[in-house]
Order: structure tokens, then C-alpha cells, then sequence
């Protein structure tokens, strides 16, 4: 088993294997392993990692909550795999999956409901958002919630990324700075057309989709707080609910695909997610599997002489 020190001397390499990863990412692993190191140098300077002594690092952790915890020790675990794997020494992975824990999740209960959902797309202007606002945050809002989009991601489309014809849209830099290509409806487009003819005219090359306006003439790049600002004034004026974020979009998008029986193959590719784990998971939180219940009701209606076909679940 490696020391302290014979880990710390092989973070650089680590480290420069995952400047591929996003920002958020990488910022989590510093933290995580900043946090690792600095205990194991103070309670454990020159002796060899073991198990037990990962289990001490993980009690003084002891405070966050259990998810933050469950982060942590898989970032360090990863790190010690891969310094495995690359022989910077010789031994195992001291980190076992019982030390790593479970994350534990509660389903969503700020989905929109199909009331929300209509008066979300009324062009109806809230009282208190000036026209302009208005405009931008609507056309946001639609997108995010008809194509699944992070709000990193939307930040960071540009009129270059947006195929009206093919209906859809690319992102160029998702998470993990991954390429994939969103659904860019209808529904959206109209929403997006007006914004862009009404506010962005004159607007340089170069910049994103959406942008602010400066005092003296030009546009600038808005700041995520402006964005989630805008979008959570659009959907309280709208809906009345001030319990929904941006996030929230994506999360009503999602549970529209899994809810419609879509193939949890083709979800994942639309969400962006590296692992069909992580859909699934994804899955059963903002959309509980309905299919049985009802294929159940559907069997019992041919038992009861009204019958209808029984639905097969997505491969």
C-alpha cells in the first residue's frame, strides 16, 4: 500500500488526466483530495494507507450530508484506482465500496403539473416583468423545458448551435465538455425567433444566444444568476409556483420521455448522462414506473371483456 506521501507525489498525473473533465468536476476532486491529504499527512505522515485509516478520513467527514459524504469517497476512490492501474505502486485500492456508501435521493416535487405547463406556454406577459425580460425569458424557458437542457448548457448555445430546419440543437461543451445533439421544437423555435428579432438584432458574432443589453449600446454575456432570476420571475408570473428552478425544466422534460415508455437508451443520449445507471436512476425519481399498474388495469379489463393491448416495457 502507497503512503501519504507516494500518493500526494502522484496527484500531478492524476490530476492532469482529468483536465478533459468539466470545471465543476475537477474543482471536486481538489477539494476532495485537498480534504484527503491534509488529514492523512496530519494523522498518518510516512505510514501505509490502510482501510482502516480510510475509514478515520471518512468519520471526520462526519457532519455533511450522507450524499456529500458518498461524493467524497468515491472521488478518492477513483483516485486511488487509477494510480493502481498506472502502476505508480504497488497494491490495491484501500478504499472498499462499504466505505463509499450509497447516495440516497427523494423523488422530485417541484414537477410541473399539465395546468403549469399551459399557462407556461400562453404569450401572456406577467404584470410585473418589463417586455424585454420578458421576451428572453420565455424564449429560455421554453427550451429548457422541450429539449432537456442543462442551464450551463443553455448559457452556452449559440445561434451557430441552432438547426431550425432539422429541428434540434447542439451542444458543444456539455458535461464532462461532451457533444450531443437536444430536440429544438416547435415550440421553442417561435418563442426563440421572436426574442431574437426583437432583442438581439446587431448583435456580434462570437456571442451566445442569449444576452443583456448594456446602457450605452451592445450586449454582453448574462451571468447565471440573471438567468435563473429571469427564468424563476417568468415561471412565478406564469404558474404562481416559486418553487420551480431551471433545473426543474429539465427535470419536467425528462419525466414526459420516460413517462411516454421511450427507450431508456435514447433518454440518456438526450439527457447527456455518461451512464444508463444514472438515467435510470434519474428516471424513477421524476417519473415512477407506471407501466405495470397499468398493463395491470389493462388485463383485468380483458378479464372484464373490455380488452385493450397490454404495452411491452422499453428495452
Amino acid at each position: 500500500m502507497p503512503t501519504i506521501e507516494q500518493f500526494t507525489a502522484a496527484l500531478p498525473a492524476y490530476k492532469s488526466y482529468c483536465l478533459t473533465l468539466s470545471p465543476a468536476t475537477q474543482a471536486l476532486k481538489d477539494c476532495t483530495l485537498g480534504l484527503f491529504v491534509e488529514y492523512m499527512s496530519k494523522e498518518h505522515p510516512g505510514q501505509e494507507i490502510t482501510k482502516k485509516m480510510i475509514l478515520g478520513f471518512r468519520r471526520s467527514l462526519y457532519g455533511m450530508a450522507p450524499n456529500s459524504i458518498a461524493q467524497y469517497m468515491r472521488q478518492v476512490s477513483t483516485a486511488f484506482t487509477f494510480m493502481a492501474e498506472m502502476d505508480l505502486w504497488e497494491g490495491a485500492n484501500p478504499v472498499s465500496r462499504h466505505l463509499i456508501g450509497r447516495e440516497k435521493y427523494k423523488p422530485y416535487d417541484s414537477l410541473l403539473t399539465d395546468a403549469d405547463i399551459q399557462r407556461i406556454l400562453r404569450d401572456e406577459r406577467p404584470e410585473l416583468m418589463t417586455g424585454r425580460v420578458y421576451l428572453r425569458a420565455r424564449a429560455m424557458s421554453l427550451l429548457l423545458l422541450t429539449s432537456g437542457l442543462r442551464l450551463s448548457e443553455l448559457m452556452a448555445l449559440t445561434p451557430e448551435d441552432l438547426d431550425w430546419e432539422q429541428g434540434r440543437a447542439t451542444v458543444r461543451h456539455g458535461k464532462g465538455d461532451k457533444w450531443r445533439v437536444v430536440p429544438f421544437h416547435e415550440i421553442a423555435q417561435e418563442a426563440v425567433r421572436t426574442y431574437m428579432e426583437r432583442l438581439r438584432k446587431g448583435c456580434p458574432e462570437g456571442m451566445p444566444l442569449f444576452v443583456g443589453t448594456l446602457k450605452k449600446g451592445g450586449f454582453k454575456k448574462l451571468t447565471k444568476r440573471t438567468v435563473e432570476y429571469n427564468i424563476g420571475d417568468f415561471i412565478e408570473g406564469m404558474t404562481g409556483r416559486t418553487d420551480i428552478s431551471p433545473h426543474d425544466l429539465r427535470h419536467a422534460m425528462a419525466s414526459w420521455l420516460v413517462s411516454s415508455g421511450m427507450n431508456m437508451r435514447e433518454v440518456q443520449t438526450l439527457l447527456g448522462h455518461t451512464s444508463i445507471q444514472t438515467t435510470e436512476r434519474y428516471a424513477s425519481l421524476v417519473a415512477p414506473d407506471t407501466l405495470p399498474v397499468r398493463n395491470a388495469n389493462q388485463v383485468m379489463n380483458i378479464a372484464f371483456g373490455r380488452p385493450e393491448p397490454v404495452e411491452q416495457a422499453p428495452v
